[in-house]
C-alpha cells in the first residue's frame, strides 16, 4: 500500500509515492547507523541486518559517481540497483534475483529516470518482492523475486568518497499474522 503526494521541487509540483505509515506497525526494533564510510556502512550492514527475510532499509548518503545496492538472497542470486548521475537514472536488474528461468521475459533490467540526484534510498523487502522508494519516491521500483529462503545481505557499492549519512534497518513482521 502506498501513498500518493504532490512534493515541491526545483522543477515545480512532481508527484511522489511512499509506503503508508500503517506499515511502521510491522517494525520490529531497528537500528541505525549515521556519518560513515561506505566501507563501515558495509561492515555495520554485515553485523546488523535483521535475520529474517522481511525488512525494511533507509539510506540517505552523497553518492561519489555510480553507487547502489546488491540485495544478496542466496548463493548466486542478486538484485542489484544502481544509480548512475550522467544519466541521472535508476536502474533495477532481477536477471539474477533467485527463479527467473520460468519465463524468458521474467529475467529482466528497468530503468527509469531521477531528478533527486540518486540521493535517498527506501526498501521494503518480503519474501517474493522488493519495493525500492527512491528519491523521496520520486521514482519507485517494483519488482517480483523468488529468491531462496532464508537470512538477506545488502551490500552498498559506491565510489571512493561515498558518504552515508544514515542508514536504518527494521526486521518486520508479515501482516498475516496468525494466519
Amino acid at each position: 500500500p502506498r501513498e500518493l503526494v504532490l512534493r515541491g521541487t526545483a522543477a515545480g509540483l512532481r508527484l511522489a509515492q511512499r509506503p503508508v505509515r500503517e506499515l511502521q506497525t510491522l517494525r520490529g526494533p531497528g537500528q541505525r547507523l549515521e556519518g560513515a564510510t561506505l566501507a563501515r556502512a558495509n561492515a555495520w550492514l554485515a553485523g546488523s541486518l535483521p535475520a529474517g527475510e522481511l525488512l525494511e532499509l533507509r539510506l540517505d548518503w552523497d553518492p561519489a559517481g555510480p553507487a547502489g545496492l546488491d540485495l544478496v538472497t542466496g548463493p548466486g542470486e542478486v538484485t542489484t540497483l544502481a544509480w548512475t548521475p550522467a544519466d541521472r537514472h535508476w536502474r533495477l536488474d532481477r536477471t539474477r534475483s533467485g527463479r527467473t528461468d520460468f519465463h524468458p521475459r521474467f529475467s529482466a533490467s528497468f530503468v527509469a529516470p531521477s531528478a533527486g540526484g540518486g540521493r535517498g534510498v527506501h526498501l521494503l523487502l518480503d519474501t517474493s518482492s522488493a519495493e525500492f522508494f527512491l528519491d523521496d519516491g520520486e521514482t519507485v521500483f517494483t519488482a517480483l523475486i523468488l529468491p531462496q529462503p532464508g537470512r538477506r545481505r545488502v551490500v552498498l557499492k559506491g565510489g571512493e568518497g561515498t558518504a552515508v549519512k544514515s542508514l536504518e534497518v527494521w526486521p518486520l513482521q508479515s501482516a498475516w499474522r496468525g494466519r
